[in-house]
């Protein structure tokens, strides 16, 4: 017994070690004293606050209780590797300051999921990291109880009362599930409300959105998805022939639908276009940006005035179409302002600077828009939500200049995914909202190992980007559009490759059934941990 106690404090005292290293780099993280946890390793050594990229993906407030959840696990390692007598007391307290920074943890998870649309990786370790330490401090007690027993020399302390019967041990939570059990309704871990959404309910007219880019592509699927949903829809856009053709698609679905050809780089035609929609169909619910345009070209082959025009389509596009919402949005107090973006707007790849520039300036001006609407008390919602490579004509009309034909970086997805996306976030709006793995994978990625992102893109981002076959002598749509005279409809020519359905999507739509099933486990190990404190070693419940 003696040396499985050895064996085991040895362990414990190794895991003791490992969680206070990495409670105090991470909280080091946390506070901004290093601006990722790579970088000693591959960055400049340069020292950040809270304000810095961090902030994007985890607000101020975040980032302080993260900081105290790492440090609640420090301290508990620190006492863990004190080993005061009697730890078989002591761990009952060590265990609840666990459970309180699982908690935490827990409630982290909740709020990224519910409100930001995204999930906290960190947080789900360190709140591993405080169920690990805590299950090891009850497992050290239990073999302590079960030695000293043996020895028949159990010490009488807060477990026995004064005429020396044992009360029952008190219920060690390990996780806000169990400590809900334990202490009552009153003590469950706080979970933030879902967003309420910002689009009227019971109002006497329907509902309606504006979407940019609606003649093909995602903006063509997401009219299909709005319509489908019982809205109707007010389609801007370039071809008038993509356009009759979508508004055709909103009117079998029973809708309503009002045909704005026009460029979103003119601000007053984007303008006069949402005026006639309110006049047309009615107050405008929400507004769609997704109108876009692109150059597959290295930085040195394009043109200024290549650049001008992706930037007057794709970021002052998406300023102009956010102005005329707020105009008509803010006198009322309700709307949603839907900034339809990419995994581009965090992570840049080669042979599109001028695209992903745009998306990392409509990032910006989200951002910006968003604080003055917090300030104002406004009850207009502004939403992101970036995308992953999608099965879109804009590969077979966009200008380029590679060698071989243009693809999308797989994996690919066809564009009901994000539409389905969209069409959720205008109903329950939340801060922002990733797409697919790939988009969580080039978001975290740039966060946590940017200089690696540089260098494997470096290597593959050329090849990704092209086919096998060569690129043929055709017109683009960066000066005209091409589907004026014929629709392209949605998708593009990937289908055998493009994936119907995102599991990552389905995920981060559905946050409370993902906080269930945490909780869930978060309970069962609970159980097993009190079970195995109430049992003794010859499977007789301990006295």
């Amino acid at each position: 017994m003696a040396e499985r106690l050895r064996s085991r404090t040895a362990v414990l005292v190794a895991l003791a070690l490992l969680g206070l290293a990495v409670s105090a780099y991470l909280a080091a993280f946390q506070l901004g004293f290093i601006a990722s946890p790579w970088e000693p390793f591959f960055g400049d050594g340069s020292r950040r606050v809270l304000t810095s990229d961090l902030s994007r993906v985890l607000p101020v407030p975040d980032a302080v209780m993260g900081a105290s959840l790492y440090l609640v696990d420090a301290i508990l390692g620190v006492a863990l590797l004190a080993r005061p007598r009697g730890l078989h007391r002591v761990a009952v307290t060590l265990a609840l300051i666990a459970s309180a920074g699982a908690a935490v943890g827990i409630f982290l998870i909740a709020y990224q999921a519910l409100v930001v649309g995204a999930f906290c990786t960190l947080c789900l370790s360190s709140a591993g990291i405080s169920w690990l330490l805590a299950g090891g401090t009850i497992l050290e007690a239990r073999e302590r109880l079960s030695a000293s027993r043996a020895a028949g020399a159990v010490d009488r302390d807060d477990s026995h009362d004064a005429a020396g019967t044992a009360r029952p041990m008190p219920l060690v939570a390990t996780g806000p599930a169990t400590a809900a059990v334990a202490a009552g309704p009153a003590s469950t871990t706080p979970v933030p409300p879902p967003v309420p959404s910002s689009i009227p309910k019971g109002e006497p007219h329907p509902m309606i959105v504006v979407i940019t880019g609606a003649s093909a592509g995602v903006g063509r699927a997401t009219a299909r998805a709005f319509a489908a949903d019982g809205w109707d829809v007010g389609l801007i856009a370039r071809g008038e022939a993509g356009l009759e053709a979508a508004a055709e698609e909103v009117r079998v679905a029973g809708r309503r639908a009002l045909v704005l050809p026009l460029d979103v780089a003119d601000a007053d035609a984007v303008d006069a276009a949402a005026e006639r929609v309110e006049q047309e169909l009615g107050p405008i619910d929400a507004w769609v940006n997704v109108a876009m345009e692109s150059v597959f070209a290295p930085v040195a082959e394009t043109t200024p005035d290549e650049y001008r025009r992706v930037t007057e389509v794709n970021y002052l596009g998406y300023v102009h179409g956010t102005l005329s919402a707020l105009r008509r949005m803010t006198p009322r107090d309700r709307g949603v302002i839907v900034e339809v973006g990419s995994a581009l707007a965090y992570r840049s790849i080669p042979l599109q600077s001028a695209y992903c520039a745009t998306k990392h300036a409509i990032v910006g001006f989200t951002d910006s828009l968003r604080c003055e609407l917090v300030h104002d008390g406004s009850h207009v919602r502004v939403t992101a939500v970036h995308l992953p490579a999608v099965n879109t004509p804009q590969f077979g009309w966009v200008r380029s200049r590679l060698p071989n034909r243009a693809q999308p970086v797989p994996p690919i997805f066809d564009p009901e995914v994000p539409a389905r996306a969209i069409l959720a976030m205008a109903k329950h709006p939340r801060r922002e909202l990733l797409v697919g793995w790939p988009t969580y994978l080039s978001v975290w990625g740039q966060k946590f190992a940017p200089g690696i992102m540089d260098v494997y893109l470096g290597r593959t981002g050329y090849a990704g980007q092209q086919t096998d076959e060569a690129r043929p002598d055709r017109p683009d749509n960066l000066d005209r559009p091409l589907d004026a005279a014929a629709d392209r409809g949605a998708h593009g020519r990937f289908d055998d490759q493009a994936h119907s359905w995102s599991p990552m999507l389905e995920v981060a739509l559905h946050p409370r059934l993902v906080v269930g099933l945490v909780a869930a486990g978060a309970a069962a190990l609970v159980i097993g941990l009190w079970r195995a404190v109430r049992t003794g070693p010859d499977g007789a419940a301990g006295r």
